[in-house]
């Protein structure tokens, strides 16, 4: 190939690239704020028991029996579809528990919604999350895999570790029940929002990388009806482009 288009397309890889990170970080995001120990705090304000506080722990390991269909998934519905609708479906999964603290339910009820619900995100997260290691196969080139994750890997972990430390230092500092549940219901808000952010800045790259966009790698371009195309996604591609 020329020069130029060399160019273009090692331009269109660094932007899917810096794409992919910033996701990845606002991904951190959603993980403090509706992960493991939010969980925990949710079973506590629910005076769960010590059994279900367990298995709501366990879930992330349990729901790994699932990577079997999660290989079928990826295959019917393409990696690329497959990772934006379902880490999407499981990152918005959990939004009902930020009704809990609200609705007149018992406690029994509330701890049946709560394993259920976090139960069904871990699933899907699970089958979005296969799907995303094949699209991350197909994204990056092997010669650079290696300090690609490596780099993004560590951004994402520091970025995670204050997120985490911050909710933490939150929650304990809520005074009371009453307030404690506001604060949970207001993270499990804060974290399905940053789910839904990840799913656009994912869901531009793949529209990007369909229409094989030279200079726009993250932003969505509906070819067959571009009057449809959302501003929001371009607003989101805009901003990581110049922050790269």
């Amino acid at each position: 190939p020329p020069p130029a288009a060399n160019s273009v397309s090692r331009g269109r890889l660094r932007r899917s690239l810096r794409a992919c990170t910033a996701e990845g970080l606002v991904a951190e995001v959603f993980g403090a704020c509706t992960g493991g120990a939010i969980l925990t705090a949710w079973a506590i304000y629910l005076h769960a028991s010590t059994l279900l506080t367990g298995t709501l722990l366990a879930l992330t390991q349990l729901v790994q029996l699932f990577q079997f269909p999660a290989a079928w998934t990826t295959s019917w519905l393409g990696h690329r579809r497959a990772c934006v609708v379902l880490v999407a479906a499981s990152r918005q999964a959990l939004l009902p528990l930020a009704l809990l603290p609200f609705l007149p339910l018992s406690d029994a009820t509330r701890q049946s919604v709560l394993l259920a619900v976090a139960g069904c995100s871990a699933v899907l997260g699970v089958l979005g999350n296969n799907a995303w290691s094949s699209w991350m196969s197909e994204l990056v080139p092997k010669r650079i895999r290696g300090r690609y994750f490596g780099r993004r890997t560590a951004l994402c972990m520091l970025g995670g570790a204050l997120t985490a430390a911050a909710t933490g230092c939150v929650i304990d500092h809520t005074p009371s029940d009453q307030a404690r549940g506001v604060v949970l219901a207001s993270l499990q808000i804060v974290g399905c929002a940053a789910g839904l952010v990840t799913s656009y800045i994912a869901a531009a790259v793949k529209a990007a990388r369909r229409a094989r966009a030279p200079a726009l790698e993250a932003y969505p371009v509906e070819t067959d009806r571009p009057a449809a195309t959302s501003h929001l996604y371009t607003g989101i591609a805009a901003t990581f482009a110049r922050a790269g």
